[in-house]
């Protein structure tokens, strides 16, 4: 649901933002959406690969070991999102 928030925002810095408020605004919708992905392909997978069955209860999680590549993968996503979200310092 957090994704239909993006519409609203994509038209207002469309409307009302600077001089390249078209550009401006697609990055910010391709850069959130982005980063997004990789935010819920890290939950699901520690979800779905967390445990002996599907759950995203964190105290059973936190109970299971992982292998080591699956553990990299499923831990580096969220990082990901969190590196591909847009930055309020436009030289960043």
């Amino acid at each position: 649901m957090w994704e239909l928030e993006l519409i609203p925002v994509y038209l207002l810095l469309s409307v009302w933002g600077g001089k390249k408020r078209l550009y401006s605004a697609t990055k910010f919708i391709l850069y959130t959406a982005g980063g997004s992905v990789f935010l819920l392909i890290g939950v699901l997978g520690i979800g779905l690969y967390g445990s002996n069955e599907p759950t995203l209860n964190l105290e059973t999680l936190v109970n299971f070991v992982l292998p080591a590549n699956v553990s990299t993968f499923f831990t580096a996503s969220p990082n990901v999102s969190t590196i591909l979200t847009p930055h309020p310092n436009p030289l960043f």
